[in-house]
């Protein structure tokens, strides 16, 4: 017999300074014996007993000024990085390196057309150059005069911060003035500038892709920098796909399936002001019958298995997602931190680069690693320790690092120090870190705590950079993404309501924000038992997004699986594993099979299996996903242990109770060892480990157990939170079993009249 699981919210993947704002993502349970749950955190599905997890998406985390009676008394803990790359001075004893010989221009004039050749045309790295002139003619120079001359020939390929300014302004007016023309691309001293090196550059200065850019102080275009219509010419070669500056691929939603006509929302729409005042808690939703329709397969053309009682993942040579932007930054930082003529600050930009493409990558603990690098390498040269905007900025991305791998303590310290610098009064700084502070106590399960600084964060926005500012409508993401997480549906369905209108007036119906705003309000629906609304939704944003990022891009795959979590959540299973598996195949082709996107389709893909009566296949697969998570994010991470919980269930399902209650201890015991006994994730596995207990006839224990958890809900989550009351009913459950049937009939009664108050 089937006992009930809760199931645990799968947070935000986080990043960088434009990270994206999807939702934190988490379940709801359903038993066959009405042990249940409401969702907690949830973007994914309705399974029996277990802990459903959708793909990861990066969240964008923005916040506000500080406050001192939030951020006093907090210190950052020490950090033991490697010291930055480069030459080492010559120890004592050590005959020092021998001078390079003085090279006059006529030295270099007969090898000017071949070097020229080699780095422009067939654009090769100078420390290749350097080696080929070796061979072929015996010419020998030291890097750093490759360079200086290479820049005297006017063919330096990199572009100083007065040239990007200018593509930058001129970039943006194209894309959001001159919209009847076609898109530019740009050249610097006849080299053309590649589209990534742009959007790096964006990033860095906090420039959002969504606005006009007007540096300051104004300036003429400088005259090595020259731009084309694309279509001018008959090789575009600027057409990647990005987050950041959507181009539409040659896939067009009709070729999948057509796009719903977007529901109607119930709630009326909120202004941004009315957004920042405190609403009252409501829960309300019903089931309406659905008719079923599902997404059409992808054709796959790599090898891959996920069929038949194997269920093994089978992978041959692959490349890792975004490898190629990985190693042009690995390749610039090799020059850079060996040539004495690069900028300083523009080698620590690279480095900041890289720990976002690791984290992208979903290589949390090397994304750390470079970061705490960078760290060191700003510290070394500033006088006051951390003080610097750029320091500032690096320990934000590494308290980000740092979130993804479940450190969430050690990540609220660091925000918390960040928030303490001088330099974040600076006003769109100071929103993003209260922001991210917001993040990481939500992480914690300290909503009431989280909730309060998103709305800080959202109301210095709206104080600072105006009810329409890109950044604003952000933090109205994250405020309504909040209210979702503690049941407060109506509320958070208004807000995001709103929030999409606003992108859509400011950034247009197709931008990705735009669509990540529609993927979060999807599950706000969802959330509300809305799920003929919530699939329509869901359908048109994967619409939108296959249309403007690509079928293979990873914020699609994530809306796929997610949808596929509402089919399961429906019971469509058949539809909802065929999804399930091509999400995950088209995830090993793009993320690689290791990353943590994957695995949470994994985990969903067993649990659809169990849900089959597959228990064999179910366990070998919880089984597999557990062992890549403790290879890949440890045995404590919490995503690990989401994974030990499933397996247990599996393992009940097939009767070995025993194993079984084992893993649930050491699964409840090392929750409240690494998240703490209030968190929610600790007390989705005493609601476990009660079931359990109670499906065994074991109901003393069981009453132990959930009177535990109620009181812990109340106190975490307040009285009328879905989950408190799902909690009651299942100590009524028990005590009904144990005789105890006023003390029952008056919880019962308790429940009905808080569910009646909020309807």
């Amino acid at each position: 017999m089937a006992f009930p699981l809760y199931g645990a919210p799968i947070g935000d993947y986080n990043a960088i300074p434009t990270q994206q704002l999807y939702e934190p993502y988490g379940v709801d349970e359903t038993s066959a014996f009405a042990w249940q749950t409401e969702p907690l955190d949830g973007q994914v599905v309705t399974t029996p007993g277990h802990n459903l997890q959708p793909s990861t998406l990066s969240t964008w985390e923005f916040s506000p000024a500080h406050s001192s009676a939030v951020l006093a008394g907090t210190s950052l803990p020490a950090f033991a990085s490697p010291p930055p790359a480069g030459p080492a001075p010559p120890k004592a004893g050590q005959s020092r390196k021998r001078k390079a010989v003085t090279l006059r221009p006529d030295d270099w004039e007969p090898y000017k057309k071949r070097i020229l050749d080699l780095h422009i045309e067939q654009n090769k790295p100078l420390p290749e150059v350097r080696q080929v002139m070796e061979k072929e003619y015996g010419f020998k120079a030291e890097l750093r005069q490759y360079r200086s001359r290479v820049s005297q020939w006017g063919k330096d390929k990199n572009v100083k911060k007065q040239e990007m300014q200018a593509i930058v302004r001129k970039r943006q007016k194209r894309k959001l003035v001159e919209i009847d023309k076609g898109q530019l691309a740009f050249e610097v001293r006849g080299t053309e500038v590649d589209l990534h090196k742009i959007e790096r550059w964006m990033k860095r200065h906090d420039v959002v892709d969504s606005a006009l850019y007007a540096p300051s102080p104004a300036a003429p275009t400088p005259s090595d920098v020259g731009c084309y219509t694309i279509s001018e010419r008959s090789s575009p070669a600027m057409t990647t796909v990005s987050m950041y500056s959507p181009v539409a691929s040659g896939s067009s939603p009709e070729s999948v399936y057509s796009m719903a006509q977007r529901s109607q929302m119930s709630s009326p729409a909120l202004s941004i002001s009315s957004i920042v005042r405190s609403q009252t808690s409501a829960f309300a939703g019903q089931s309406p019958a659905l008719t079923p329709r599902s997404l059409p397969n992808v054709q796959l053309s790599f090898v891959y298995s996920l069929g038949g009682s194997g269920s093994a993942i089978v992978r041959g040579a692959q490349t890792r997602y975004r490898e190629d932007e990985e190693e042009r930054l690995r390749d610039d930082l090799f020059i850079a931190e060996f040539s004495f003529l690069s900028d300083p600050l523009e080698t620590l930009d690279m480095l900041y680069d890289l720990g976002w493409v690791l984290i992208e990558q979903g290589r949390y603990k090397a994304a750390e690693n470079a970061i705490r690098r960078l760290v060191e390498s700003h510290r070394s040269r500033l006088s006051d320790g951390d003080g610097d905007g750029e320091i500032l900025r690096a320990w934000t991305l590494l308290g980000q690092a740092l979130i993804l791998q479940g450190l969430y303590v050690k990540a609220e310290k660091l925000f918390r120090r960040v928030l303490q610098g001088k330099d974040m009064l600076a006003h769109d700084r100071s929103v993003i870190s209260v922001g991210n502070l917001g993040w990481a106590l939500r992480m914690q399960g300290k909503y009431d705590e989280a909730e309060a600084m998103y709305r800080q964060s959202l109301e210095a926005a709206v104080k600072l950079l105006g009810p329409k500012n890109p950044h604003t409508i952000v933090c109205a993401t994250k405020f309504g993404t909040i209210l979702k997480i503690q049941g407060r549906y109506r509320d958070a369905e208004a807000v995001l309501s709103t929030t999409l209108e606003l992108w859509e007036e400011v950034c247009g119906p197709e931008n990705p924000y735009t669509l990540v705003t529609m993927h979060n309000l999807a599950g706000v629906l969802k959330g509300q038992g809305r799920h003929k609304e919530a699939e329509e939704m869901y359908k048109e944003t994967i619409a939108l997004q296959i249309k403007v990022l690509g079928p293979e891009h990873p914020d699609t795959l994530t809306s796929i699986n997610n949808m596929a979590g509402l089919l399961h959540r429906q019971g469509r299973y058949k539809e909802a594993e065929e999804m399930y598996k091509e999400t995950i195949a088209l995830q090993i082709k793009v993320l690689g099979p290791e990353h943590s996107s994957t695995l949470g389709s994994m985990n969903n893909l067993g649990l659809v299996r169990e849900s089959q009566g597959r228990y064999e296949e179910a366990e070998e697969m919880h089984r597999q996903t557990l062992a890549l998570r403790i290879k890949v994010l440890g045995p404590e991470h919490p995503y690990t242990l989401i994974s030990m919980e499933n397996l247990g269930v599996v393992l009940y399902d097939q009767g070995r109770h025993q194993e079984a209650e084992e893993i649930y201890q050491e699964t409840l015991a090392l929750q409240i060892k690494v998240l703490g006994p209030e968190h929610p994730y600790t007390l989705i596995s005493m609601g476990t480990l009660g079931g359990v207990l109670y499906s065994q006839g074991r109901y003393k224990e069981a009453e132990e157990m959930c009177k535990e958890m109620l009181a812990l809900r109340i106190k975490v989550l307040g009285p009328d939170h879905p989950d408190t009351l799902k909690s009651m009913e299942n100590l009524a459950l028990v005590l009904h079993c144990r005789g105890m049937y006023e003390e029952a009939e008056a919880l019962r009664r308790e429940v009905a009249a808080r569910k009646g108050a909020q309807a």
